[in-house]
């Protein structure tokens, strides 16, 4: 099975006018039952904000802070260590800078979109499709974005990806008609 995901280069100036917050953090806010602050206005210099809590065993400030990276992809401003009846919190304090179309997440300052998640395409197929709603097939920019992605569309066991060489070693091809690389 080949699904292809869309990426979009972030700009402020290609997004003003779609949504006046980005309603990934939005809904991940909600999701996780933290407070959502939107931004004053489209150009306002403080972006959307959510503490996002997590319960997990941590080591030191380090440890959380790379934990906040990879679990709450978008700008972090500071992160809360606390501890309740014996259990560790993480609270990951994070900022939505730019904002995404609607339909779309934000991760490492790109926005993602995975539309008709259950059809296949040819990569030509896939490459016209991305492009058609102002996108491209996905890049890998960053080793962690592999897990990132995995989290957040869970249903998907193969995209279409590009990568240069330093990348390699995470995209794995099948060996199919058309070469597919899967998230491994």
């Amino acid at each position: 099975m080949r699904i292809y995901w869309c990426l979009l280069a972030i700009s402020i100036w290609t997004v003003v006018g779609e949504l006046d917050f980005d309603d990934g953090l939005k809904k991940a806010c909600r999701k996780m039952g933290g407070v959502f602050k939107q931004r004053d206005n489209p150009l306002a210099i403080r972006g959307d904000t959510c503490d996002l809590t997590y319960r997990m065993a941590y080591r030191d400030e380090v440890d959380a802070k790379e934990f906040c990276e990879l679990y709450a992809p978008w700008r972090l401003n500071k992160v809360i260590l606390t501890e309740q009846n014996g259990r560790k919190e993480v609270t990951c304090s994070v900022e939505a800078t730019s904002t995404c179309k609607s339909g779309w997440m934000m991760m490492m300052g790109y926005c993602y979109h995975m539309p008709e998640k259950h059809t296949t395409y040819t990569r030509k197929d896939a490459q016209e499709l991305c492009q058609s709603r102002g996108g491209s097939i996905a890049f890998i920019r960053h080793r962690y974005i592999i897990g990132i992605w995995k989290r957040h569309f869970s249903s998907i066991g193969q995209i279409w990806v590009d990568a240069s060489q330093t990348y390699d070693q995470y995209v794995q091809p099948t060996g199919t008609v058309d070469v597919s690389f899967p998230i491994h």
